[in-house]
């Protein structure tokens, strides 16, 4: 099974730019209405039922209504509930157990799952009840500053199916692991509160389309480093799923990756054997090697669910989130790379090279202040500029060489004039030789 299209050649396929063939094409895993099948194995084929893989691809691509398939498994979800008795929640009703009927076609296998989710929901219900009513997430303070993902509301999603993205280039797993400030257990929950919320968005519009609506999540690759890549975070993220495939059956539709790096398949390799098959079938990946560049609606499967213009700009769509700061936790979509925690610490700008501080600026009553410290005595030019809605780039402050000595500060402000996001530059690219360390705090405020 090809990873890429099948239009590229036999010589471009061992180029080491290309990932190995791991993943199905998101092509070759988009739902039948797209007049695409499912790709399937003899061993696959032979193992499961062809009604249950039937009905699947009815679930996911519309065809089926939800009132014909609780008619379809009215038995089912009788037996079901008989089994429960009185152990089963009383917001559960005959939508909640057709979701176990639809993922578990053997009865037993259905009944353990059921019971399982109904034990960590009253192991967790703290959480669950953090996540209704909109509470922050399990130390989200803290994973937030390594982990750039979320929902992105604005995104018109043209059948229901909230939308869920992860920056792979914009966050440090490595780090977040590294840090003592999160305990497993709360890694393990964080991710499991915006399954919840997810569940409980897919629930309503369930309920109101009269169709099982599934959640979308879109991993954005472009700018991931190997070297911040973490075996135990994957692990996390694996159990999970895990955890995730008898909480919230039917939640997921796809998890698609787009613009994946060259060392994806060694990425996969390790992240795999921590998936079941189902996690595993679930996974698919966007032809093209950048969404950017052109419109993300060159992905099949994305822009069957949601409207490629109100897709973030990294994305490929046109959205900005300028008064929020960006798509994504208020932060810049231009910010691509993961954001030097905290935010004043020491970075390093090595010779022949520039180093660019991003931040958002909400209003155009704000002004950029700026104040970068050097470590030891330096020369480094410092500009400044912003990127509004129109796209169109306003100076700040003018390109300028400053030579200071160790411990001296070179500071300054510039109004910005309007909404957009701010790029101050410490440029080094004159230098074949020194490396500076310089601190820098830059904010826009009013």
């Amino acid at each position: 099974m090809s990873l890429w299209s099948s239009s590229s050649s036999s010589s471009s396929s061992s180029s080491s730019s290309e990932p190995s063939s791991i993943l199905p094409n998101v092509n070759e895993v988009t739902p039948p209405s797209s007049g695409v099948s499912t790709p399937t194995s003899s061993r696959s084929r032979s193992n499961t039922p062809s009604s249950a893989k039937e009905i699947e691809k009815k679930v996911e691509s519309g065809a089926a209504s939800l009132d014909d398939l609780l008619a379809e498994h009215k038995e089912g979800i009788r037996k079901l509930k008989e089994e429960l008795g009185e152990k089963m929640p009383k917001q559960w009703d005959e939508i909640w157990l057709l979701r176990y009927c639809l993922s578990f076609p053997n009865a037993t296998e259905r009944l353990q799952a059921a019971q399982k989710c109904i034990a960590w929901r009253e192991t967790n219900a703290w959480m669950l009840s953090d996540a209704a009513a909109g509470n922050p997430a399990p130390s989200h303070s803290i994973i937030s500053q390594y982990v750039t993902s979320g929902f992105h509301a604005p995104t018109i999603a043209l059948q229901g199916n909230p939308l869920f993205i992860i920056r792979g280039g914009a966050g440090n797993p490595k780090a977040l692991m590294d840090s003592s400030g999160v305990s497993n257990e709360h890694l393990l929950l964080h991710a499991m509160y915006f399954r919840e919320q997810a569940f409980l968005e897919c629930d309503k519009q369930t309920r109101e389309r009269r169709r099982v609506i599934k959640m979308v999540n879109v991993i954005h690759m472009e700018d991931s480093q190997f070297s911040l890549m973490d075996r135990r975070y994957f692990h996390i993220i694996g159990q999970c799923g895990r955890i995730a495939e008898f909480v919230y059956p039917q939640l997921l539709l796809r998890t698609v990756a787009v613009n994946p790096p060259s060392f994806f398949h060694a990425v996969y390799s390790i992240f795999r054997p921590l998936m079941t098959k189902k996690m595993i079938e679930k996974q698919a990946l966007c032809p093209g090697r950048s969404t950017a560049r052109p419109s993300a609606s060159v992905c099949p499967f994305v822009s069957k669910y949601y409207d490629a213009d109100s897709l973030p700009t990294f994305l490929g769509g046109k959205c900005r989130c300028l008064l929020l700061g960006g798509c994504l936790l208020c932060r810049p979509n231009e910010e691509a790379k993961p954001p030097v925690v905290p935010h004043n610490a020491t970075v390093s700008v090595g010779a022949r090279t520039y180093y660019d501080v991003i931040r958002p600026a909400r209003s155009s009553k704000e002004k950029l202040h700026y104040s970068l410290e050097a470590e030891s005595d330096c020369d480094i030019e410092v500009s400044a500029w912003l990127i509004p809605e129109s796209g169109k780039e306003v100076k700040l402050v003018a390109p300028a060489r400053h030579a200071v000595k160790a411990g001296e500060k070179i500071e300054g402000e510039a109004p910005v004039g309007e909404a957009g996001t701010v790029f101050l530059r410490m440029n080094n690219s004159h230098s074949w030789v020194y490396s500076y360390n310089i601190k820098p705090s830059v904010f826009c405020a009013e």
